[in-house]
């Protein structure tokens, strides 16, 4: 039969288990609450160790992170009482981190001072009894140690304490971990946000109003153009011939509009196939035909931004169609897709057509060019500006120079006039290949007329020259213009064909009956 003093004796401990219990569940609750609040680490690793200390009864302790690579300690945090021990303490909380390394398992001894594990360590002025070492792993690896030192009232630790602490070390070990994460993804934005500054200034500097070279009326003008229409959410043609920078055109528009910080994507539509142009520009769903994947268009990659489809001109009547309908409608549909999506998009073109003469022959569409033209640039050639050649080739001088390393002063007044006097039927592009050309073969600081192309020495067109009949003249003529069409076409004879205006076959006929020999 239990006595009275037995049954107070029994609801005592009932009473002391069950408001223990309560002080875990609010340490538990408490931590956390606390760590889903905040990544701060050192705040969070106090607030453990005190805490800690509290709820386990303990007169000290430190919590030990290491070093991801050498497992050294890297960070220590102590409190407590005996703050005039602390080093003391840090010795010991050293020493069980080194012992936690080759052991990671928890540890409980009751008589540190009997126990012969530690019987080298002078724990004499430290004052400490007993001790409790619990390790925080992840994945494996130990990551940190939470030591207790001294359970209150000369009492020891209980398995209960060593329990609650290894829950405890766990939660810490999660959260030092995303704690880690974190700090990494924050370190990677800050590199990133840095970057896109120094990307966004080295965009600015390309594409802003400076970037487009020339002091000719005609560039003056254009660049007026483009400061009056950037703001604008317009369409723009972009009128010229080939290698009159067209895209440099379509970039300064789009770096200089309110669309700056979104996509610019820019696409040649007669490098696209005509059975591939819809799944290009709309995309195309997962499934649609035998291992197709879901595939992102063209369209959707500029949404909120700007396309620019270079070579509009030379899309079939079909295709134009489909890209008139955009333009109407602002909504595309995936090929093998169910369901419209909305796209805020601007277009910017280009053509080295005439597109008029184009819907006179019914190759154009007249309301896709009344759609795309609200505001047209047309870009001379550089033949027709030539006070722009000499800007241009000090520029592409000081870029091609800076990228092989070399120290150039430029071209002789000879080679300048040379470079003046030719007519450029590639135009900026031509131009640009030529400086880097000599910039590359020339030995010398001033560059001289001898390291120009052939066909840049004579200083006249080479067609013109003295022959033995007009025949010969006339096919030198012919030559020449269809070296410069297959250059620019990459020999692509289909797009020089075009380019020149005439069919394919006959194309061929010329260069079999020109170029036989060679």
């Amino acid at each position: 039969m239990i006595t009275p003093n037995e049954n107070i004796q029994m609801l005592k401990e009932e009473n002391d288990r069950l408001k223990r219990a309560v002080e875990e569940l609010t340490f538990l609750n408490d931590l956390s609450r606390a760590m889903s609040s905040t990544m701060e680490v050192q705040a969070i690793m106090a607030r453990i160790i005190t805490k800690s200390i509290q709820t386990i009864g303990v007169d000290q302790g430190t919590i030990m992170l290491l070093e991801e690579e050498s497992e050294k300690p890297m960070q220590t945090i102590i409190r407590g009482v005996g703050e005039e021990n602390r080093g003391g303490t840090y010795r010991l909380g050293a020493h069980m981190t080194t012992w936690m390394i080759q052991n990671v398992k928890p540890l409980v001894v009751n008589d540190l001072l009997n126990d012969e594990r530690f019987t080298l360590l002078d724990l004499g002025e430290s004052g400490i009894r007993s001790l409790l070492c619990v390790p925080m792993v992840l994945r494996g690896k130990l990551i940190g140690v939470i030591n207790l030192f001294n359970k209150s009232g000369g009492n020891a630790f209980s398995e209960d304490d060593q329990k609650l602490m290894s829950i405890i070390a766990t939660q810490v070990a999660s959260f030092l971990a995303n704690a880690r994460v974190f700090e990494q993804v924050q370190q990677s934005r800050d590199v990133l946000k840095k970057q896109t500054v120094k990307l966004q200034k080295e965009v600015q500097a390309r594409y802003g109003y400076d970037g487009i070279i020339g002091k000719s009326t005609q560039i003056k003008a254009i660049k007026e153009e483009i400061q009056s229409v950037a703001k604008s959410p317009a369409s723009v043609l972009i009128i010229g011939e080939t290698g009159t920078g067209k895209e440099l055109i379509a970039k300064t528009i789009h770096y200089n509009s309110n669309r700056s910080e979104k996509p610019f994507v820019d696409v040649n539509s007669a490098a696209i196939p005509e059975n591939l142009v819809e799944s290009e520009f709309f995309g195309i769903e997962e499934g649609t035909a035998t291992g197709v994947k879901k595939r992102i268009g063209l369209f959707e990659q500029a949404n909120g931004g700007t396309i620019f489809i270079d070579e509009i001109g030379d899309m079939s009547p079909s295709s134009q169609a489909k890209i008139l309908r955009v333009l109407q409608e602002r909504v595309i549909r995936r090929v093998g897709g169910n369901r419209n999506i909305d796209v805020d998009i601007r277009v910017l073109a280009a053509t080295n057509r005439n597109l008029k003469d184009e819907i006179a022959k019914s190759s154009f569409r007249e309301d896709l060019y009344y759609r795309l033209g609200v505001f047209e640039i047309h870009l001379p050639p550089l033949r027709e500006r030539r006070e722009d050649i000499a800007p241009l080739i000090e520029h592409f001088i000081r870029h091609y120079a800076d990228q092989m390393g070399k120290v150039l002063t430029g071209f002789s007044r000879s080679a300048t006039e040379i470079l003046y006097h030719y007519d450029w039927p590639g135009n900026i592009r031509e131009l640009a290949n030529v400086v880097e050309r000599t910039v590359i073969l020339s030995s010398d600081p001033e560059i001289g007329p001898e390291y120009l192309p052939p066909d840049l020495k004579s200083g006249h067109d080479p067609a013109m020259e003295a022959e033995t009949s007009f025949e010969e003249s006339v096919n030198n003529f012919k030559r020449r213009l269809l070296k410069n069409a297959l250059k620019e076409s990459e020999n692509n004879k289909a797009e020089a064909a075009r380019n020149l205006k005439i069919s394919r076959s006959y194309l061929f006929r010329l260069l079999n009956q020109l170029f036989e020999s060679e």
